[in-house]
């Protein structure tokens, strides 16, 4: 809740969309669930299939929480990341761009402290970098669309990216 204040309090101030325009978002929807696509398969081709089998919980198999798992993406992590850090780093450094490459550092770093909270070590090989690199990829055109489009098209392409938590559980699982 601090968050969303925080964001929508300020983002007019720092000239970003904040919400977006929902009159231009419906007609985007195509396009929004082809970067979706791309986003999920990317991840999987690079990633996901490699790192299943490492570490199989991390795609859980219980239903009800697997299926929350795309809408807990697009709305904290989004809120969160997008519309109140984003936000506050625009404002701070006074660039839309180095605000999100300074929130998807920290997000690549969160990424690395989550592997190491739930003992998941594997150096530095093929999966580290790959997660580190996808994880500020992502980030990356997130905080992009955020600063552009506003939080529904980035909310929008979160949750499709989150259901391939639903796909790589199912498919391997």
């Amino acid at each position: 809740l601090l968050s969303a204040m925080v964001g929508f309090s300020f983002s007019k101030r720092f000239e970003l969309p904040g919400f977006g325009d929902p009159r231009y978002f419906i007609p985007s929807i195509p396009f929004l669930l082809v970067l979706g696509t791309a986003m999920m398969a990317l991840s999987y081709f690079l990633f996901d299939r490699y790192f299943f089998e490492i570490s199989p919980l991390s795609y859980p198999k219980e239903v009800l929480y697997l299926i929350s798992l795309p809408f807990k993406g697009a709305f904290s992590e989004e809120i969160i990341l997008r519309l109140c850090l984003v936000t506050l780093s625009v404002g701070l450094l006074k660039s839309k761009g180095a605000g999100v490459v300074l929130v998807s550092t920290l997000a690549s770093l969160f990424t690395i402290k989550y592997f190491h909270f739930f003992g998941i070590e594997f150096g530095f090989n093929y999966l580290f970098i790959t997660q580190v690199l996808l994880s500020f990829s992502a980030n990356l055109f997130l905080g992009y669309i955020f600063v552009t489009r506003g939080l529904l098209y980035s909310m929008s392409l979160k949750f499709l990216f989150g259901i391939k938590y639903v796909i790589v559980s199912w498919a391997m699982g």
